[in-house]
């Protein structure tokens, strides 16, 4: 459980980043009669950005080395959840090829982070279900197993 709980640190910072770019990018200054951002508040948003995107990223991989472990899992589940990861990563990479191309979008952004948000939701839910697995908690893995057919 303290690599859950390390996990729900990163988790509150990635979520005081998505904090700070979406008031960064309410509150920017638009050139008046134009609907773009100054190249000044492009290069900044990008920047905070990719520090969100870090954040996401390194609360995944530490949650993803704790998941990789799916012996305990039936081959069907342990499939499913490799599906659903794959369709979530590639919601990442299209919501990346859409901020690279507007780092303004806030479209975009929601649809990153919300992918983001997912994966890692994801990964939580799996290493509960093998934690319960392993401890033969038949009744709790069940309930779990439940919840991830229905995402």
């Amino acid at each position: 459980m303290p690599r859950i709980s390390a996990a729900r640190v990163l988790l509150s910072r990635v979520c005081s980043s998505v904090i700070r770019i979406r008031r960064r990018s309410a509150s920017s200054t638009v050139v008046p009669g134009s609907n773009e951002a100054t190249a000044a508040e492009l290069t900044s948003l990008q920047a905070e950005l990719e520090q969100a995107q870090a954040h996401f990223e390194n609360a995944i991989q530490k949650l993803d080395a704790l998941a990789k472990d799916q012996r305990a899992l039936d081959p069907q589940v342990a499939a499913k959840l490799q599906k659903a990861q794959l369709d979530i990563d590639q919601s990442i990479d299209e919501s990346r090829a859409a901020l690279k191309v507007n780092p303004a979008n806030e479209r975009a952004q929601e649809s990153l982070f919300e992918a983001f948000r997912t994966k890692i939701s994801l990964l939580q839910d799996t290493i509960s279900l093998i934690n319960e697995m392993r401890k033969g908690n038949q009744a709790e893995a069940a309930r779990i197993a439940d919840g991830l057919n229905k995402s």
